[in-house]
């Protein structure tokens, strides 16, 4: 029984560790006019904060999580309308929808 439920636990994992990382689009940036700015302050200033930002909202499509923001500045925005990639360096980016 321990060992079922173990491996049930590891499969949850995995499966929500790829999902996660199949969200994830690093040197790309997906910010609109129009986008929802959130700031992030310390350990959870991080690309995954900011997806979890959008996943929590309805209505939220895409979410851009800025590296190296200036501090007090937003860098996790979201937005409810697609919205062509662009690379970019600055960004990691992604999409729930």
């Amino acid at each position: 029984m321990k060992h079922a439920i173990f491996f049930i636990g590891l499969c949850a994992t995995i499966v929500s560790s790829s999902a996660w990382a199949q969200t994830l689009q690093p040197s790309t940036d997906r910010r609109s006019p129009g986008d929802q700015a959130i700031v992030l302050r310390g350990v959870l200033a991080t690309p995954g904060t900011c997806l979890k930002q959008c996943r929590d909202q309805s209505t939220c499509f895409r979410w851009t999580f800025v590296r190296n923001a200036v501090d007090g500045a937003p860098n996790c925005f979201v937005g409810s309308a697609p919205q062509d990639p662009r690379t970019d360096g600055c960004c990691t980016s992604g999409r729930v929808r």
